[in-house]
């Protein structure tokens, strides 16, 4: 069984690199929980390195890692980088198995999740403050500010319209639309979401509440 389950997720996460996404799912895990590397150039074996970061990571199942680091990223990946000259950082998504159906919630979501305070639960972005209003989303942390217009569709589904961007290498992205959708209400109060890119690919993310003031 343990095999079957083994082989299954090779598959999805070779299908995921293929698509850009680099999503693997799992049902040992609630909503969405990451997994980040460091990979670096070979040592003076010729070999590439590949560390898991156990302080960002926020899944630490020893004996699943340690297969994705030897029959995944070393075998499957890897090989389709070209000649590293520093270390990347590669960052995996563990996401609950039941939302592969993208299955919006049918419940009222815009009652819990209209306005309030926000943090995504991706590491990378914890120290990104979400403030968000009855017609506006403000990112904001000590280096960016990304301010978006927000239209609810239906109860679990928003429209995010960047307006303004603090960064002008990113100016291309006024005008541009994300299409979100909420598919899991947590236990916890976070609610899960997905959204579809230009490209194809889908991303997953998690979302916690953190106040109901402004």
């Amino acid at each position: 069984m343990h095999k079957i389950i083994l082989l299954h997720l090779t598959l999805l996460f070779t299908l995921s690199f293929t698509q850009g996404q680099q999503t693997i799912f799992s049902d040992e895990v609630e909503g969405v929980k990451y997994l980040f590397f460091d990979i670096c150039p070979s040592d003076v074996e010729g070999k590439t390195t590949v560390t898991q970061n156990k302080e960002k990571s926020s899944y630490n199942n020893e004996e699943f890692v340690q297969y994705l680091i030897d029959q995944i990223i070393i075998k499957d990946f890897i090989p389709h980088l070209n000649s590293l000259e520093e270390c990347i950082e590669l960052t995996l998504d563990i996401v609950n198995s039941k939302y592969q159906s993208l299955n919006e919630l049918d419940t009222n979501c815009i009652e819990n999740f209209e306005v309030g305070n926000f943090h995504y639960t991706q590491p990378n972005f914890l120290d990104i403050e979400v403030i968000r209003t009855k017609n506006k989303q403000i990112e904001k942390s000590s280096i960016i500010k990304h301010i978006y217009q927000i239209d609810w569709v239906s109860p679990c589904n928003y429209l995010l319209t960047t307006l303004e961007v603090s960064d002008p290498k990113e100016k291309h992205l006024i005008g541009n639309t994300i299409d979100i959708k909420i598919i899991d209400i947590l236990d916890n109060g976070n609610y899960v979401w997905f959204t579809v890119l230009s490209n194809g690919a889908i991303i997953y993310g998690e979302m916690e509440k953190v106040n109901d003031h402004l």
